[in-house]
């Protein structure tokens, strides 16, 4: 599946997030490195309506993403118990839903990926290293 600029600014969110940190084995990359640590999404690109959700991707290393992606069951333990209960419950309410994604909606969300990603970025800047999910577009 093609990678359009969304795709970009929602991974860099994610890593970002991570502060360069893969989520599952703690393994961490130098700041906007492009290689080694990936925007690992639970339900697939696919699925519009998370697509570019926070809650349904993770920055993992090239071998945890390789490993939960070859075992699904891990991988749906591993989530649940990343988000919790809650949020890993209105993920699987989220995913079920239709979205139409039309050009005025997908420059919309365009715009507020790039706001969240300048707010994430006087963060880490500000020298905020925790953890942040950033305001999903909806």
């Amino acid at each position: 599946m093609k990678r359009d600029c969304r795709d970009i600014k929602f991974s860099e969110l994610i890593r970002l997030a991570a502060n360069w940190t893969c989520q599952r084995c703690g393994r961490e990359f130098q700041h906007g490195s492009t290689s080694g640590l990936h925007c690992s999404h639970f339900y697939s690109r696919r699925k519009k309506s998370v697509r570019w959700h926070p809650l349904n991707a993770a920055a993992h290393c090239h071998g945890c993403h390789a490993f939960l992606g070859e075992n699904p069951i891990v991988f749906d333990r591993w989530i649940f118990d990343y988000l919790g209960k809650e949020k890993y419950n209105r993920l699987k309410i989220l995913q079920r839903q239709t979205v139409r994604l039309t050009k005025p909606y997908l420059e919309d969300l365009n715009k507020h990926l790039g706001k969240e990603l300048k707010v994430m970025e006087e963060r880490r800047a500000s020298g905020d290293l925790e953890h942040y999910f950033f305001t999903p577009f909806e």
